[in-house]
């Protein structure tokens, strides 16, 4: 590509039989950058289409049929002033159902703990009938 959209992103590697010489052909490299305009917020990458990696999603079934049949869906918009909500790195979990009202979440936060007190929080169960999952962190 032609364009460098975040800090640290790879533009190019060198191949060297020493690092003597590969050090030599770093000095060599020439990079020009041009300003573009900064993308603060989540409203600003809307505007621009600018997003990191595709939309993910995990869905199986009639997901409208089963929303627009479901008793209660709750809907809306809601902000805060910290960055805390909007991670880089990919994001996902998968709460699984079990036996006597615990769930299984699978997820690869940062932090597990905060991810399965909130769903306890939001399923109106106690912290202890969720059991989380994560094979690795960061």
């Amino acid at each position: 590509t032609n364009e460098v959209v975040t800090t640290g992103q790879v533009i190019g590697i060198i191949a060297a039989e020493s690092q003597a010489l590969a050090r030599k052909a770093a000095g060599m490299v020439k990079v020009e950058y041009e300003t573009l305009p900064a993308i603060l917020t989540i409203e600003e990458a809307l505007a621009a289409n600018s997003f990191i990696g595709e939309e993910a999603k995990i869905e199986d079934g009639d997901v409208d049929g089963a929303m627009s049949s479901s008793d209660q869906v709750i809907e809306g918009e809601f902000r805060i002033g910290g960055q805390e909500h909007f991670y880089l790195e990919t994001n996902t979990c998968l709460v699984v159902p079990g036996e006597n009202n615990e769930y299984t979440i699978h997820t690869s936060t940062q932090n597990p703990s905060k991810t399965s007190n909130f769903l306890a929080h939001v399923l109106g169960i106690p912290k202890n009938r969720v059991i989380r999952k994560m094979k690795r962190r960061g």
